[in-house]
């Protein structure tokens, strides 16, 4: 009886050492965490990359539009009654356009910086902000204030435009493992010359009798 026992037990040992039967469920099941890795992963890549391109084109779209403009305000207005807000407006109009070029994605966490430098006229490295403003909030910020650039960017008395942008992307999974998957910031800067003007006027007469060393920094606020 004993003999008999241990006989079965062996058999059905060996049956359960060469039973193949659900063997590729396993080694599926093994390999799902690293399939998925892989799928959201093209995903995740594929996506960064259509956002960050459309990124990079709507900076460059609003350095372009920026400096084809002759003067922020309405050219039927009345230079006497012309304001800040008017080109706040003029360039909050040209933002609109930041929406579309993002599209479908969200333009919430971007935000850009667009301002105009004067070149001295002995040091074209230095120059001073001759107006600025912010995207979203509208602010101008820094009227005046200097800033260094690199050579042969401008010449003495020149001025260019300079677009500075950054975004702030959330990989989709990013709630779900927030200590592995983490945001990114991305920047983009570009600089443009005004197209048919010496300068892109955003107050009619701005700085134009003030000397380089002293711009009507009010002006631009």
């Amino acid at each position: 009886m004993r003999k008999l026992w241990t006989s079965s037990l062996s058999a059905k040992f060996r049956v359960f050492r060469t039973d193949v039967a659900g063997v590729a469920a396993i080694e599926f099941a093994l390999l799902v965490p690293l399939l998925l890795m892989m799928t959201f992963g093209t995903i995740e890549l594929s996506r960064a990359l259509m956002i960050h391109k459309r990124f990079q084109r709507a900076t460059a779209m609003v350095g372009d539009l920026v400096t084809r403009e002759k003067q922020l305000w309405p050219e039927d207005e009345a230079e006497a009654n012309v304001t800040t807000t008017d080109a706040k407006n003029t360039l909050a109009g040209i933002m609109q356009s930041v929406a579309h070029a993002m599209e479908p994605y969200s333009v919430t966490p971007l935000s850009l910086r667009i301002y105009q430098v004067w070149a001295k006229l002995d040091a074209p490295t230095q120059t001073k902000i001759e107006w600025s403003y912010q995207y979203p909030t509208g602010a101008t910020v820094g009227c005046g204030d200097s800033k260094t650039i690199a050579e042969n960017v401008l010449v003495g008395n020149g001025r260019a435009v300079f677009i500075e942008a950054t975004y702030t992307y959330t990989p989709i999974l990013s709630n779900l493992l927030p200590s592995v998957i983490r945001q990114s910031t991305w920047s983009d800067t570009m600089v443009m010359t005004p197209r048919d003007v010496p300068s892109v006027m955003f107050l009619p007469g701005l700085n134009n009798n003030n000397t380089w060393d002293n711009p009507s920094k009010a002006a631009c606020q």
